[in-house]
């Protein structure tokens, strides 16, 4: 979706990364799910590996992963 191989991706952040139009969209994000567990079809701008500005609505929720709490 955003042009990223599978080792772009690995061992990156999605802000190390630089997907974010607005990084601090993110950063609320990681708030709502810490409050609610889950969140759907929050409205989103991500910013493609070669500069395209893409919409998008986001849903995520909190996980195990191999004991390690993480976000879906």
């Amino acid at each position: 979706m955003l042009g990223y191989s599978l080792e772009e991706n690995l061992g990156h952040t999605s802000k190390e990364i630089g997907i974010w139009d607005e990084p601090s969209d993110r950063d609320k994000a990681v708030e709502l799910i810490k409050k609610d567990v889950h969140f759907k079809n929050l409205p989103i701008k991500f910013v493609t590996k070669s500069g395209e500005k893409r919409d998008a609505f986001w849903s995520a929720e909190i996980i195990f992963l191999y004991g390690k709490e993480v976000m879906l």
